[in-house]
């Protein structure tokens, strides 16, 4: 804290960005940083924002996110230039301020609300929104007028989150092209092949079963996360996502995880960088063909039960990293990826 402070009193105008976690309130000497961009009081117990925040002339960002004693900022539409905000809201009088500001483009909100008013559909500029820890079932329908939404975070817990109406609302929008949503009770159907634009879906910690073979219709797609499930396997098709670059299906083991698909078509992935499949503790073998993967930079599979190795993977030269510990290799094996792969940081027992 002094240290902040010192900084501030000896060249107030060299500040750009300040993080006061840790803090109980915003110290005024703020208000002679001119040339401040950032203001983060996340998940603090400040709870009074001073006037002269608002007078800062540079102010771009302004988190208070996760502040649940903040008192709610009603001169936010005074602020010159901010363009990024996040925020605790406690109720839709508050969420009704925070959708009049047409020029925010990146939005955060956290907060003890179960609906979202169709007013936000007023944030034409909206690139990215994200619905932390709130408690929704469903979407407002007027989303699909923010045609300028590219990227997309809904992490709503355990209630029962409408995902056919997710889709609905979203399949125009041509923009989106990233998609986060944790809603451990959401069920994920066949029309998630109409949300076409993505390129990055994560689906991480959903307790998912399976997933719909139709999510490999979804050809754009060049990151995909399905960690942190209850998979029994991967759909036969996952071949077709020519342009995928980063897998992790990593933490699937409550229902003993089959690899069989994904390892069948694993060579086809032509494009991949990343593959994680560590804590699935089923993983027995490496396919040969994964030599086919001349992009592939990483590959954990830490925690399985592999015993051996296809010889293909001591000329992958390529590669930067390999995790494999915890696993049945013999100490040969190992020490012959150490010799062979010199230039790749490995990871063994």
């Amino acid at each position: 804290m002094e240290k902040l402070l010192k900084k501030i009193n000896k060249a107030p105008l060299s500040v750009k960005r300040i993080d006061l976690v840790g803090w109980e309130e915003i110290p005024s000497e703020i208000e002679k940083c001119k040339n401040l961009e950032k203001l983060d009081i996340g998940y603090t117990d400040i709870e009074i924002i001073p006037e002269f925040v608002s007078q800062l002339p540079k102010l771009k960002i302004l988190n208070f996110y996760g502040c649940e004693r903040v008192s709610f900022p009603n001169n936010l539409s005074s602020y010159p230039s901010l363009k990024e905000l996040g925020v605790f809201c406690k109720n839709e009088k508050e969420l009704e301020i925070i959708f009049s500001l047409e020029n925010i483009e990146k939005l955060t909100i956290t907060g003890s609300f179960n609906t979202i008013p169709e007013t936000i559909g007023k944030m034409k500029n909206l690139k990215s929104l994200s619905l932390f820890a709130v408690p929704l079932t469903k979407l407002p329908k007027s989303l699909s007028q923010l045609t300028e939404l590219s990227k997309l975070e809904i992490l709503v817990g355990a209630t029962k989150f409408d995902f056919e109406q997710m889709v609905n609302i979203l399949k125009e929008n041509k923009k989106l092209t990233d998609l986060k949503l944790s809603a451990s009770k959401a069920k994920i159907s066949n029309s998630i092949a109409k949300l076409t634009s993505l390129k990055k879906l994560n689906l991480e910690g959903n307790g998912l079963i399976k997933i719909p073979k139709e999510l490999f219709e979804l050809l754009k797609l060049t990151e995909l996360n399905l960690g942190i499930n209850n998979l029994k396997e991967i759909p036969k098709g996952i071949g077709k996502l020519k342009k995928l670059k980063v897998l992790k299906i990593n933490s699937n083991w409550t229902n003993k995880f089959d690899p069989t698909n994904l390892m069948d078509e694993l060579h086809l992935l032509e494009s991949l960088q990343v593959l994680h499949l560590w804590s699935c503790q089923s993983v027995r073998h490496i396919p040969e063909l994964i030599f086919n993967c001349n992009n592939l930079k990483e590959i954990d599979l830490d925690n399985n039960l592999l015993q051996d190795l296809p010889d293909s993977i001591y000329k992958m030269k390529w590669l930067k990293k390999l995790r494999l510990t915890t696993n049945n290799l013999k100490q040969k094996t190992k020490e012959k990826l150490v010799e062979e792969l010199s230039e790749t940081k490995i990871l063994v027992d």
